[in-house]
This record gives C-alpha cells, sequence and structure tokens, in this order.
C-alpha cells in the first residue's frame, strides 16, 4: 500500500494538504487515527463528520484520495515507509513524499484531586459530551487558560450544563494586549463576542487558578486562588485544561527537528528532514484558519506547485503573528504555578510518581532515569509537558517507537517478512 503523498493526520491542516495536492493530479492517502475525520474542531455529534468536513472529504473522495481512519503510524521504516496499525494488524505504507499533521492534545497541570472521577480536560470534556456523555443539570466550572474555554463553555452550556464558573489562569492585561493583536484579524472580534454573548450570567474571572478538588468517591467542589485569595465553589464536573500541546512524536520519528515543542519547517512548510512536510499545530497552535492555509502550502510544496504555494504566503504570515501574539498571552511560566502541585500529588498517572519524588531533578530525562515517570502508556505525553511548566524542565524527547501501543506478535509477524 502506498502514495506519491502520505498525509498523517486527518484535520483540518491534514485534509487541506490532501486537498491541494490531490487537486493537482498526485495521488494521496490519508489515515487518521480517529474513527472519522475532521479532527477535534470539526468531530460532530455521535461520531459523524461536521458538515465543514464533509464537504471536504467527498471532495477528496472525488478526487480518488484513499481515507483510512482508526489507523496510526506506529514507527519509520527505510525506504519511505512508515509502519502502521489499524484494527490491531501493522502493515507497512510507502511514500514519496509525507505530510504531518497530527494536530495537538491538552496541557494538564497536576493538582491535589485531579485524578477524581469528574475532573475532565476542558476539550476531552466536550468530546465525550459529542459522544452522548449527558451534562444536562450538572453544574460545571470551566478552567486553565485559552481560547478553549469559552468555546467548551458555550458548547457545553447548550447541551443543558450549567456551567457555574469560567476560571482564566491569564490576568486581564494579557488577555488586552490580545484583544488588540484580534482587531486584525477578520472575524475574530465578531467571534469572541458571539461567545460571550452565549453565556450570559456565566461569571469569567482572570488571574484565577484551580489549586484543589475535593470529594469523597468523585468532585464535590474545587478551590480556586485569584490574587492570593481562596474560595470555593461546589461543582460535579471541571472541565480544565491548559491550552495545548502540539503532538511532534511522528515528526522526530521521521528524523524532524522539534525545537521548544514545535517542529521546525521553512515557508513551504519542509522540516530539517527530506521530503518531510508538517503543517497545522505541530509546527505552533495557531488555529483553524492557520492550519488551512499551512495545510494548503503544504499540499502545494509536496506536489511541487511552488508558485501558488507563495500566494499564501502573506495569509499565513498574519495568522501566525496572531498566534504568536496568543502563545504569549497564554504561556505557563512556573512562577504562576508554583505551589500548585503539592508533593503528594501525582505527576504520572501511568506509573504513579507523585511530584515529590521528581520536584529535584534538573530535567525530564534525569527524573525518568532515577523513577518511572514516563515509562507508562503514554509515554510520557502527559507527565512530560506537565512537568515542564511545573519545574521549568527542558522538552521531553522520551518517545520512541512503536509510539504506540502494539503486541509483539504483530511486531514478529512483520518482522518476517525480511522488513
Amino acid at each position: 500500500m502506498g502514495a506519491e503523498i502520505l498525509v498523517i493526520g486527518g484535520g483540518p491542516a491534514g485534509l487541506a494538504a490532501a486537498e491541494a495536492a490531490s487537486s493537482h493530479g498526485r495521488s494521496v492517502l490519508v489515515i487518521d487515527e480517529n474513527p472519522d475525520f475532521g479532527g477535534q474542531i470539526w468531530r460532530a455529534e455521535r461520531r459523524r463528520s461536521s458538515g465543514r468536513a464533509k464537504e471536504m472529504i467527498d471532495l477528496l473522495e472525488r478526487n480518488g484520495v484513499k481515507l483510512i481512519p482508526s489507523c496510526t503510524c506506529v514507527a519509520a521504516l527505510p525506504n519511505k515507509r512508515i509502519l502502521a496499525l489499524s484494527a490491531g494488524r501493522t502493515f507497512p505504507i510507502a511514500y514519496d513524499k509525507v505530510m504531518i499533521a497530527t494536530g495537538a492534545r491538552e496541557r494538564f497541570i497536576p493538582f491535589p484531586g485531579w485524578t477524581l472521577p469528574g475532573v475532565f480536560g476542558a476539550g476531552g470534556l466536550q468530546a465525550l459530551v459529542k459522544g452522548g456523555f449527558d451534562v444536562a443539570g450538572k453544574r460545571i466550572v470551566i478552567a486553565g487558560t485559552g481560547p478553549l474555554l469559552l468555546a467548551v463553555a458555550e458548547y457545553l452550556r447548550k447541551r443543558g450544563g450549567d456551567v457555574q464558573l469560567i476560571a482564566e489562569r491569564t490576568s486581564l492585561r494579557s488577555l488586552a494586549r490580545l484583544g488588540i493583536a484580534t482587531l486584525r484579524i477578520k472575524g475574530k472580534v465578531s467571534e469572541a463576542i458571539r461567545l460571550k454573548r452565549n453565556l450570559p450570567r456565566v461569571p469569567y474571572r482572570t488571574s484565577s487558578i484551580v489549586t484543589k478538588a475535593a470529594g469523597d468517591n468523585s468532585l464535590r467542589e474545587i478551590s480556586i486562588r485569584r490574587r492570593g485569595k481562596e474560595s470555593t465553589v461546589k461543582c460535579d464536573l471541571l472541565a480544565i485544561g491548559y491550552h495545548l500541546v502540539p503532538n511532534t512524536e511522528v515528526a522526530g520519528m521521521l528524523g524532524c527537528a522539534v525545537t521548544n515543542e514545535v517542529v521546525l519547517t521553512d515557508e513551504f512548510k519542509r522540516t530539517t528532514a527530506e521530503d518531510v512536510f508538517c503543517a497545522g499545530e505541530p509546527t505552533g497552535i495557531g488555529g483553524l484558519d492557520l492550519s488551512l492555509i499551512e495545510g494548503k502550502i503544504a499540499g502545494l510544496a509536496a506536489s511541487g506547485i511552488l508558485e501558488e504555494a507563495e500566494l499564501l504566503f502573506a495569509d499565513a504570515l498574519k495568522y501566525r503573528t496572531f498566534a504568536n501574539e496568543m502563545e504569549r498571552a497564554f504561556r505557563l511560566k512556573p512562577e504562576y504555578l508554583r505551589g500548585i502541585a503539592t508533593d503528594d500529588t501525582i505527576v504520572c498517572r501511568c506509573e504513579d510518581v507523585r511530584f515529590g519524588d521528581v520536584k529535584d531533578f534538573g530535567s525530564f530525562r534525569d527524573a525518568k532515569l532515577q523513577t518511572r515517570l514516563g515509562m507508562g502508556y503514554c509515554q510520557g505525553r502527559v507527565c512530560g509537558p506537565a512537568c515542564g511548566a511545573l519545574l521549568g524542565w527542558d522538552e521531553n524527547n522520551s518517545i520512541r517507537p512503536p509510539i504506540v501501543p502494539v503486541t509483539i506478535g504483530e511486531l514478529a509477524k512483520f518482522g518476517n517478512t525480511g522488513d
């Protein structure tokens, strides 16, 4: 199995890249680990692609693009191939060029009680509700930092959730600076106004951070620190997330340079690895509009249509400049989080490693060598960014292939083919 251009990731950036390449006659194969294409942002109710994603998928199918859902990249193979996993079975996929569009995940910051039932990632709770989880009548607090908080609050309220409060860690001053930058991007101000209008009487408190979740067998209440003062809020559900972390594991596996949690690319979205392109959130959190533009640039560049790709550089720069302002506003610094995690707070849920076990180490690597930090199922995808934010560590480079769990039987069977 193979194609001229392999796209890993079927969110907005990946679909845009596939559309651009296939529209110029290239054979394209798109794989995505989810059962539906469109990514988190276009994921619709009960496992159906949203309207915009469906339009793009229909176009791709007319262009002859092959789409494989529930398919994950496991490892890199020689001779421009990857090892893929689908339905529990491994198989190779060959390509001439590969485009990485693996999106991003939520950043979690451990605090006492964060493992209680009822505490969710903000985007995770939204995805669960889209899948049928009922929040009608439940008291919900949305907390953390980033533009996702308002969108999640609006969505949960529409689904009957009783949104008690939005607790944003970022200060009002930082948000005001971001607001000025927003004025330069068409549609962003009206979008923010719409979100706020759809949340009448929901308090929005800046400079606020959740310090504790309490309950017996499930969440009962949370503590919030704001400008040195603690308060308690009763709630049934807490949706919390501290902006996003780019998914760079596939890029690193394919030999791309990754610095400060992002994949390095040029204007054509070419990485430092030959014939490997990357677009969307792995190159820096930028949102839907930037992902679509970067995906199209990457698809055109991978197809050799460089002049057409260059026409999109100005728009890409505009949205990237705004994205940089957003990153500056929502950036986490260790001093902001001082005292959030106590010595008994679990930081690695896979291996039950506590904050007191790792706080005196100078890097993720040092801590991993002396504890079991990052050695569980997620390979440090959660605890790596969390400890980086809490302790100021450099990025976590501990993830190794296979980058998702796969049985030894499947690996051995594939190895017997001579590959």
